[in-house]
């Protein structure tokens, strides 16, 4: 149950980074484009909220992921897709559930790809954060500091505001989290 519980976790966070850097695109493109109005960037960010991991990182790949990036999150994105919505075609996690015959290899499985899913939304946070952070015009700390001391009960959309309310009850230290500018460390 941990492990799916962390799955499904770590599959928000690359969900929702993926969003984060479409909604910073298009907002870059309004920009540029001189008219935010005419361009739609509140339909678009509206959309975007609703968009799945794979939608998002489709569009992105139509915008510019880069190729490695985008084959990464296609691969944890099907692979998620494959245990959370197909796993009667599996029958490894079949067997698993059904006998307990391979349980310990198919939570190590369920494991792996919450970490990548993990792993890639910080990635995905290093490689937008940045662009975001210059964008706004705003230090790393500032947006840390935003993000924890920002009352739930200001935020009107009840989407954005059970997303805050999780992000706080998560004990995340924002604060804490490398410079999105800095090289990650490669293994």
């Amino acid at each position: 149950m941990i492990a799916l519980g962390r799955l499904v976790w770590g599959a928000a966070v690359l969900e929702k980074t993926l969003q984060l850097e479409l909604a910073r695109v298009h907002y870059e493109r309004a920009q540029a484009s001189g008219d935010i109005d005419a361009y739609g960037l509140d339909g678009i960010l509206i959309e975007t909220e609703r968009l799945t991991s794979g939608q998002a990182r489709s569009q992105l790949e139509a915008l510019g992921l880069p190729d490695d990036l985008n084959a990464r999150v296609r691969d944890a994105v099907d692979r998620r897709n494959a245990i959370l919505h197909r796993p009667l075609e599996d029958i490894g996690l079949a067997r698993a559930i059904g006998t307990g015959d391979g349980l310990g290899a198919a939570i190590e499985r369920i494991e792996r790809l919450a970490l990548d899913c993990g792993e890639l939304g910080v990635e995905l946070e290093r490689y937008a954060g940045g662009k975001l952070v210059a964008m706004l015009g705003i230090s790393r700390e500032q947006m840390a500091q935003a993000i924890t001391t920002l009352d739930p009960a200001a935020i009107t959309d009840p989407t954005m505001r059970a997303q805050l309310e999780a992000l706080k009850a998560s004990g995340i230290d924002f604060s804490q989290h490398p410079d999105p500018l800095e090289e990650p460390p490669r293994p």
